[in-house]
């Protein structure tokens, strides 16, 4: 097995052209995007490539509908669409798109395995700040306030010499 972005990919899935099936998610033993669930279409790819480029539908284009995602807990779906709103369209739907192979079945996969990624992330609990990021913060703050007391002194001070 091959981990790619945290996905455990069967060694033919790009060779042979299987299918999201046989991908894993490393933590729940399954792919987290059923490929029924997706709307798939093909267009033309830019770029380089001559006569192909021209002639064929190359290009894979996929996405889901964020809040009709039974598969996703309410919680992925409100990060989804906090962390990936540019993604997201008015109709509420996530896409990727993948033009980076010459046949249509792998820029599917590789689409599906950057909608995987995306859910993945969204997924994730953040991590709680360290001792150090706190101290810092805390410092930080602490300039931000001296330096707003240091400017409205400033401005008072300036004001009242207008008055004398």
């Amino acid at each position: 097995m091959i981990l790619c972005r945290r996905l455990y990919i069967t060694p033919g899935i790009l060779q042979r052209g299987l299918m999201l099936s046989e991908v894993r998610c490393d933590n729940s033993g399954h792919s987290s995007i059923p490929r029924d669930k997706v709307t798939i279409k093909f267009i033309r790819s830019g770029g380089p490539g001559g006569q192909n480029v021209n002639k064929l539908n190359t290009k894979a284009f996929v996405k889901f509908h964020v809040a009709s995602a039974q598969w996703l807990s309410e919680k992925v779906k409100t990060r989804l669409q906090e962390m990936f709103s540019s993604r997201i369209n008015q109709a509420g739907e996530i896409s990727a798109t993948s033009d980076k192979f010459r046949k249509q079945h792998r820029n599917v996969d590789d689409a599906l395995i950057k909608l995987t990624s995306l859910v993945e992330q969204a997924a994730e609990e953040p991590g709680q700040p360290s001792t150090a990021t706190i101290a810092r913060v805390k410092a930080l703050k602490r300039k931000a306030d001296r330096l707003r007391r240091t400017a409205k002194k400033y401005q008072s001070d300036k004001k009242h010499d207008r008055l004398v």
